[in-house]
């Protein structure tokens, strides 16, 4: 969907999957032996066990403390001699704002660009799909999988495990108070340097190139994640409509992630909390003193937001639904996106849903691919995920061995168990240094 480009050869994205979840229903009694990582792989210890209460503050049973002062030190340093600007770039950002909402409100989930798969080679037809899909960061790919085999793969599914659903509210992943640090997102000279410069309009989501050094993992909590995800995504499993257990989403990703990043530089004049008046932009200053908040933002735990926290933004009437989807349908969403799914399921069958989003293939995450291999091995849940015994007792679990038997060499290479191929007619010398650097950390250095 975007591609982006870098003369660093040995960290530019290669647009080819990286495997970040796996079920199905056989084992092998051989097993699959591993080749030794790279020396220079990344070693992380892994994360505390824990449940989805750990990682969003909004679902534990004790408020999260108050940031320590190293984070008004933080603020401080990020908008020097930039106040002036930061204040003239806010207001013209609560405009944008004020519009999208309106906009969103009048559009409902049809403000979401779809396309069918078959589609994607209409050159037209792909191009206005991408243009709709840069400005939203939302979108729903139409027939990716044939509703037949979709339905086959939710059967061997059903047969293996029982999902039991719960609920979060408005959140971004990829970490929280890392997007303000100088050492997650980069800070001011970082993937969000515009917005901090006082300039968000010229802040692009789609630009990849800072985005391959980021840490967005600083404290290695349930709420972090390591893994670089261009588009989270997921197929669907069954029919999904509004109200059914479906994503719901913010469909404006520059303008909301500019607003997260600015808010904490900011505070209402005015005791009063809401109304229009509390919305104005004549009604906010920049905060003096500099406190430590970053409104929603604890270590550690996932990033959250709420019509007290966040009130410009209007989540209570602009998070739309994505469009009803039908059993083979993707459904997309670009990495900063808001979303959340229902509260309350009202339908009379299960939304299920199968996770598999859009990893390009960079070092970082050729070394997260290095260190998942050998927890999906074990069967214990995958490194960004809180530690436990996962499926290591389940029966029947996928195992490396049935991989390498029974599936095709290019599942085989995004769940890490065969080299990339850097013999590869037609790809630049930069994704092919990619391919090699890949290969050397997953311990298949020389093919």
């Amino acid at each position: 969907m975007s591609e982006g480009s870098t003369s660093d050869r040995t960290t530019s994205p290669h647009l080819r999957p990286v495997a970040t979840t796996a079920t199905s229903t056989s084992t092998s009694s051989k097993r699959v032996t591993f080749p030794v990582r790279s020396a220079t792989s990344t070693a992380t210890s892994p994360k505390p066990t824990g449940d989805i209460s750990s990682v969003f503050p909004s679902l534990s049973s004790t408020s999260p403390p108050p940031l320590p002062p190293r984070f008004a030190d933080l603020k401080k340093r990020l908008i020097h001699c930039h106040e002036p600007s930061i204040q003239a770039s806010w207001t013209r950002l609560l405009a944008a704002l004020q519009q999208q909402r309106q906009e969103i409100k009048v559009l409902g989930s049809t403000i979401v660009p779809e396309i069918n798969f078959w589609e994607l080679s209409d050159v037209g037809k792909r191009t206005k799909f991408r243009d709709a899909l840069h400005k939203r960061g939302v979108a729903v790919i139409r027939g990716v999988v044939s509703e037949k085999e979709a339905l086959e793969w939710k059967e061997l599914v059903q047969r293996y495990i029982r999902t039991n659903p719960s609920t979060r509210g408005p959140h971004i992943d990829g970490g929280s108070v890392e997007r303000w640090e100088e050492s997650g997102y980069g800070g001011l000279g970082g993937v969000y340097g515009a917005v901090f410069n006082g300039s968000w309009e010229d802040y692009d989501p789609w630009e990849m190139k800072s985005r391959l050094p980021v840490k967005s993992n600083l404290y290695n909590g349930p709420g972090g994640c390591s893994m670089y995800r261009m588009f989270q995504g997921w197929l669907a499993m069954s029919d999904i409509a509004g109200g059914q257990g479906h994503l719901k989403v913010f469909p404006a990703v520059r303008e909301a992630v500019a607003y997260l990043l600015l808010r904490p530089f900011f505070v209402p004049k005015g005791a009063a909390t809401d109304g229009p008046a509390y919305l104005e932009a004549i009604n906010w200053a920049l905060e003096e003193p500099v406190s430590s908040a970053l409104q929603g933002a604890v270590p550690a735990m996932g990033q959250e937001l709420n019509a007290v926290t966040h009130p410009h933004l209007g989540l209570d009437k602009t998070m739309v639904h994505m469009p009803r989807v039908r059993l083979g349908d993707y459904v997309a969403w670009h990495c900063d996106t808001i979303h959340a799914v229902d509260a309350v399921h009202t339908g009379t069958s299960d939304s299920s849903v199968m996770y598999i989003p859009a990893c390009p293939l960079t070092e970082a995450n050729a070394e997260y691919l290095a260190r998942q291999r050998e927890t999906f091995a074990e069967g214990t849940p995958a490194p960004d995920f809180p530690s436990g015994e996962g499926e290591s007792q389940h029966r029947g679990r996928l195992t490396p061995e049935y991989v390498m038997k029974n599936i095709s060499v290019e599942a085989q290479r995004a769940m890490g168990l065969a080299p990339y191929d850097v013999q590869e007619k037609g790809i630049p010398e930069p994704e092919r240094a990619v391919l090699r650097k890949a290969n050397e950390i997953l311990g298949f250095a020389g093919t």
